[in-house]
């Protein structure tokens, strides 16, 4: 992996370069039981990781955070992917670019369609599922 060195951005990546689509194989959001088999119901399966560096609450940057909940299928890139950024771009940067910002964990609520329950885990970019209400 390259390093930040002064000024110079990191070479670019897109998920649309990674060699398959889907590597993961993740499931797509229809059919709603495959969801479910894959991720389990709402709110459960979770795991809690420690963060590589302190972040701080979007709404409250007094608030610091250490850890977060995540579904456990994503905790593990999760954890990959913030010591990257750490390694990447080092702490005074992270705090630069504002990536120490936390906009929240899991949260889970109507769709807007109010078909199923949307649930956004690890921040906005993470991870979206949607379950039925039960």
């Amino acid at each position: 992996m390259e390093k930040l060195v002064g000024k110079v951005e990191p070479r670019i990546w897109c998920p649309e370069s990674l060699p398959e689509p889907n590597p993961q194989n993740w499931p797509s959001q229809n059919p709603e039981a495959d969801l479910i088999a894959f991720y389990g119901e709402v709110n459960t399966r979770q795991e809690r990781i420690d963060l590589p560096y302190p972040n701080k609450l979007s709404w409250d940057k007094r608030t610091v955070v250490h850890r977060v909940t995540c579904h456990e299928l994503v905790a593990d890139s999760m954890r990959t992917v913030l010591a990257n950024v750490l390694d990447q771009y080092g702490l005074r940067e992270i705090k630069r670019l504002r990536l120490d910002l936390w906009g929240g964990c899991l949260t889970c609520g109507r769709c807007v369609a109010g078909i199923g329950i949307r649930c956004t885990t690890g921040g906005s970019p993470s991870t979206t599922i949607r379950n039925r209400i039960g």
